[in-house]
């Protein structure tokens, strides 16, 4: 018996001897793997950032210009990663449109994401793409057609908000004198009389009214004529 414990002990001890030798090849794999990681990060990931931000920063440019004094950015932008995001100042929605470049694990691929978040959700948009590229065979026109397109699917999503018929519920008036409806923003003028805001299409409408408030007025024995307070949009 005894020497059977003992055979299985020398088993024990040749089979923990490799525990070393296991440990030394997967820190040499691990190693090696960092290594190789580390080089396609500077010699493939980091020239594709590069002309991602030369095909980027034009159109990006492009888009805030449209929006001037609506639209807000936020930017974090590190070697690795890249996320920006444009808030959009809108009476009907929140509106955030989010753009993020970055690597895989392996830093074999780039990763190109779109996010576009509208709430309350009250129409169909595009809300999310995506777009993954292998490093070793970056494609600029790829990468250049679908930023385009994303941003131009976000102005069309943005102009069908403003004009969809649930956003502007709460936000649709009528002209007193041309009986049109109409949404605020759409307006040309405003005026507040007797404690009541009304809007106008035109210049002309809100005179209309003005007179006809007038007429009104003179008519009415020992009446004042309520001040006129006039806004244009």
């Amino acid at each position: 018996m005894m020497e059977r414990v003992d055979d299985f002990s020398t088993r024990l001890d040749a089979a923990f001897a490799l525990l070393p030798e296991g440990i030394e090849q997967r820190r040499s794999a691990i190693d090696r793997e960092y290594q190789e990681r580390q080089q396609r990060f500077a010699e493939d990931f980091m020239p594709a950032v590069a002309k991602v931000r030369e095909i980027w920063q034009p159109r990006s440019d492009a888009l805030v210009a449209r929006f001037k004094d609506i639209i807000h950015v936020q930017a974090d932008v590190r070697d690795d990663y890249a996320k920006i995001v444009f808030s959009f100042d809108s009476t009907l929605a929140r509106v955030t449109l989010t753009f993020d470049f970055s690597h895989d694990r392996e830093v074999q691929n780039m990763i190109l994401n779109y996010e576009l978040e509208i709430l309350p959700i009250l129409m169909k948009f595009d809300h999310h793409s995506t777009l993954k590229l292998p490093l070793a065979a970056f494609d600029e026109p790829a990468v250049t057609e679908w930023l385009e397109s994303r941003m131009l699917s976000f102005i069309h999503s943005f102009v069908e908000l403003n004009e969809n018929q649930y956003y502007l519920s709460d936000q649709m008036v009528e002209d007193p004198v041309a009986r049109i409806r109409m949404s605020k923003m759409v307006a040309r003028e405003q005026l507040d009389c007797e404690g009541r805001r009304y809007y106008f299409i035109s210049a002309e409408t809100r005179r209309e009214f003005e007179k006809q408030h007038a007429n009104v007025a003179s008519q009415t024995k020992g009446a004042a004529t309520p001040a006129l307070a006039v806004t244009s949009i």
